[in-house]
């Protein structure tokens, strides 16, 4: 989520003073609280922010919430959007919002397209229905009002689209009110035809004649002659903000002056422009204008801002006069240190600028800009220098601020300030290439990064300046890992991720802390795959240590998640179980599930519960992380998911389920298009058809097609794919050898894969090479090599509770026990821990079952 919300766009409007009561229409509000949305959609100035303004102050006693975002054009960044819509909704209603909040954090993936943002922004907004009904419940029948204002500068499909989903799912006590000047994209027929939908529109916000007699003559007290109010009505056609500049027009006026006016008063948009400027910012003092002018730039007035602006120092005491003399400012606090201009009337400044004084808007604006850079505020400091055409100062604070954003997963602002700058800027500054590198890697365009980042290298190299620029280097070298970590292109991720530590400086900033995390998270999941496991486990717990300094829990769940992985490969079952649940706790404890990489979590959380023969917990785990990782749209996560859930229903015995469940993985994996992907869910489906064949003779289908893939897997041994699959291959490999009666060269094979796995701290690919070579030996008769190697494995699996790795030998694990009953205390506990392996499968020729298997 942003770091820096501006207050102001949350603050409920006050009801101003020379407001009339409209009770026909507070009405048709009041029946909108039957109703999903309301739409109040009509040109500028009918009143529309009034008259809600109206309704609040009329459900003054009823405690009921209001939710209200002032819009801007900035907001087309859907990070943005639902960052300021989940902040009302917290502020009127504490709690609701907060697990949706947290996902907010959860950057787009490598890969990321127009779909997979949709998905994404529908998983925060799911977060956020969720919410509302949970705090809907604490806080008994009391609705709650989302109101939406200047709805019109939205443009952004992306946020149409999600605020669309989220109408269709709006709990029944949630109703959004939108203030727009033109009709939303939004399924509004749709919404009619179900009754959800009250409408406002121009016509039935207009002053009736009964009004604009009680505003012009009651509010504003005009005293005007019944001939003079129907002439503004007629001229003005009942639009509010002419009648409110007729009235303030008429202020002061004599009866005479005031007849004269009535007659020249035009209703039509340029006339009533044309009026602003020569009646009423003409009939200012001097250093009135002058600073109505000069502030006509800010979308926003505070008195520090405009004293920066302006170069006055009474800023303050200016803005409060503005204010108290109506001249068409409208406080946005109650402490009134934020105002903002009428749209109309800053339009009109900012001609009546631009015609007058043409060289000093850009001078205004670089004020402007420097006041929010000191303050941090990056996107406003971005926005006033591109308006003030100075490419060079926007491309310095694009500089400065790209990683932030990249962090806060602002990537369209981002986007936004990029395409705005000259593209020789971009092919002449290694850090603007570089922040497009990230912005295009985020969407998915790989081949387009490659390409900003050999740019970037290139102008470092035309300015002569590579020896100095070890931090930018480090920053390339920092993205090249991190996407051939992603491509699971281990050992060059690897180099990569070296040569990016090296390069990178001594971590101060956040930025700075930010990158190194990367490297190092890259540089640990290349050793992994590798299969260096005690240097990955180094490397994940120094970027833990290092994220912690950031407030990124996306970034340590993903970190967590593939520590996780690396002590299942060592071996740590119960180990590798704590990390993964203390990672999806962690993201309940704040607030919500982060579901991108939870998915992940439980599934690899099951395959743990398999290993104990848990499976009702195993399946239960395993669904959630599939339902988490459609939801997250998170493709990579779906194929784990997948895999795992083949594992639970062959452990099940669902033969059909497992099967489906394999080929659902093929698909996403084909989708991805990895190899190395690819080439783990064959193994994956050579794995379940052997285990199908069981003790018994194989199917002889199953046979041919595992000695095919054995035959593909010896003449590509050598095939580059990272070490962990090549293992786990080469276990298949010699399970396959072993159906072929090969069992010498099976036993060969898997006493080299104990020795590596065991030299590495591979403990879980010990443990299967051994129970493999015992069953090798058992099948060649060899009992005394058979027992050794099975009573190695199980004092190795007996401290992590391995269970289903053992099933293949469970008639060896059977007679293993009568040999060591009643021998030494290691005998005895290994005793405790095979009756518990001879629970799960109770020997047929014991008398205690009584059947044949």
């Amino acid at each position: 989520m942003p770091t820096q919300l501006l207050a102001t766009k949350l603050y409920v409007p006050p009801l101003r003073a020379e407001s009339v009561a409209r009770r026909r229409l507070l009405d048709r509000l009041d029946a909108g609280l039957m109703h999903k949305l309301v739409l109040i959609s009509a040109p500028a100035g009918f009143g529309k922010t009034t008259l809600l303004s109206e309704w609040r102050a009329s459900q003054h006693g009823t405690d009921m919430p209001f939710a209200w975002v002032l819009l801007d054009e900035q907001d087309n960044d859907p990070v943005r959007f639902w960052s300021y819509v989940l902040a009302a909704v917290e502020k009127a209603r504490p709690g609701a919002g907060a697990n949706a909040g947290t996902l907010l954090y959860t950057l787009p993936p490598p890969g990321a397209t127009p779909g997979d943002l949709r998905a994404q922004l529908q998983v925060i907004v799911t977060a956020l229905v969720n919410d509302l009904v949970s705090a809907q419940e604490r806080a008994g029948t009391l609705p709650l009002v989302v109101i939406l204002d200047d709805y019109h500068t939205i443009h952004a499909p992306p946020v149409h689209d999600s605020l669309a989903f989220f109408l269709d799912y709006l709990p029944p006590a949630v109703h959004l009110v939108i203030l727009t000047r033109a009709d939303p994209p939004l399924p509004l027929a749709r919404l009619r035809a179900r009754d959800q939908l009250i409408e406002l529109r121009a016509a039935d916000l207009r002053f009736t004649a009964g009004e604009v007699e009680v505003f012009l003559n009651r509010v504003m007290a005009l005293n005007l002659s019944t001939d003079a109010v129907a002439a503004l009505d007629a001229r003005t056609e009942g639009w509010a903000a002419g009648l409110h500049l007729a009235a303030l027009s008429l202020q002061g006026l004599d009866p005479a002056q005031a007849q004269h006016f009535v007659k020249a008063f035009a209703g039509t948009h340029r006339h009533v422009l044309s009026y602003l400027t020569e009646d009423v910012l003409l009939r200012q003092p001097e250093a009135v204008q002058t600073f109505l002018l000069h502030t006509a730039i800010l979308p926003y007035l505070t008195a520090p801002l405009c004293d920066a602006v302006t170069g006055r120092r009474d800023s303050e005491q200016m803005l409060e006069g503005l204010a108290n003399d109506n001249l068409f400012i409208t406080p946005l606090d109650a402490e009134g240190q934020w105002y903002r201009y009428h749209p109309l009337f800053a339009d009109t400044l900012r001609a009546r600028l631009q015609q007058s004084s043409p060289d000093l808007l850009p001078v205004l604006h670089l004020r402007a800009s420097a006041w929010h850079q000191k303050r941090g505020a990056i996107s406003d400091a971005v926005r006033h220098a591109l308006a003030a055409d100075d490419p060079s100062r926007a491309a310095q604070l694009v500089e400065d601020g790209y990683k932030r954003l990249v962090m806060r997963g602002e990537l369209v602002t981002l986007q936004r300030w990029l395409d705005s700058l000259p593209r020789s800027l971009i092919q002449t500054q290694p850090k603007l290439a570089l922040a497009y590198a990230l912005a295009l890697a985020y969407s998915g365009h790989y081949v387009e990064v490659e390409d900003r980042l050999a740019q970037a290298e290139k102008a470092m190299a035309a300015a002569g300046e590579v020896s100095g620029h070890d931090p930018v280097r480090g920053e390339i070298a920092v993205i090249r890992a991190v996407l051939a970590s992603v491509k699971w292109d281990g050992q060059c991720s690897l180099e990569l991720s070296k040569q990016a530590l090296e390069l990178l400086p001594a971590a101060r900033s956040d930025e700075e802390v930010w990158l190194r995390v990367l490297a190092l998270q890259a540089h640990a999941n290349c050793a992994r795959l590798q299969g260096r496991v005690r240097e990955a486990e180094a490397y994940y717990f120094e970027a833990l240590t290092a994220v912690q300094t950031l407030d990124s829990p996306f970034l340590v769940q993903a970190i967590t998640n593939r520590l996780g992985q690396n002590q299942l490969h060592q071996g740590r079952l119960g180990r590798a179980a704590h990390t993964f649940e203390g990672a999806l706790a962690e993201a309940e404890a704040r607030g919500g599930e982060l579901w991108w990489f939870s998915g992940e979590l439980y599934a690899h959380l099951s395959q743990i519960y398999v290993e104990w023969n848990d499976l009702d917990r195993a399946l239960e785990h395993v669904r959630r992380g599939i339902d988490l990782s459609r939801q997250a749209h998170n493709h990579l996560a779906l194929l784990d998911g997948h895999l795992a859930l083949a594992g639970v229903e062959a452990a099940r015995g669902q033969v059909d389920a497992a099967r489906s469940a394999l080929e659902q993985a093929q698909q996403l994996a084909l989708e991805v298009g990895t190899a190395y992907l690819e080439q783990q869910v064959v193994a994956h489906r050579v794995w379940f058809s052997l285990s199908q064949a069981g003790s018994g003779t194989p199917d002889a289908g199953v046979l041919q097609w595992a000695d095919e893939w054995a035959g593909r897997r010896v003449q590509a041994m050598d095939e580059g794919f990272p070490l962990i699959l090549c293992e786990f291959q080469d276990l298949l490999l010699a399970r396959v050898w072993m159906t072929q009666g090969r069992h010498d060269e099976a036993i060969t094979l898997l006493t080299e894969i104990e020795s590596a796995a065991e030299k590495a701290g591979r403990m879980a690919a010990v443990i299967q090479a051994l129970v493999l070579r015992a069953r090798a030996f058992e099948q060649q008769g060899d009992v005394g090599r058979a027992k050794d190697a099975l009573v190695r494995a199980l004092i190795l699996a007996e401290p992590e509770g391995y269970v289903r790795t053992f099933q293949d030998v469970r008639f060896a694990l059977y007679d293993l026990r009568l040999t060591i009953d009643g021998g030494p205390p290691r005998s005895r506990a290994l005793m405790a821990y095979l009756d518990r392996l001879l629970e799960a499968w109770p020997d047929p020729r014991s008398p205690r079952t009584g059947t044949q298997e």
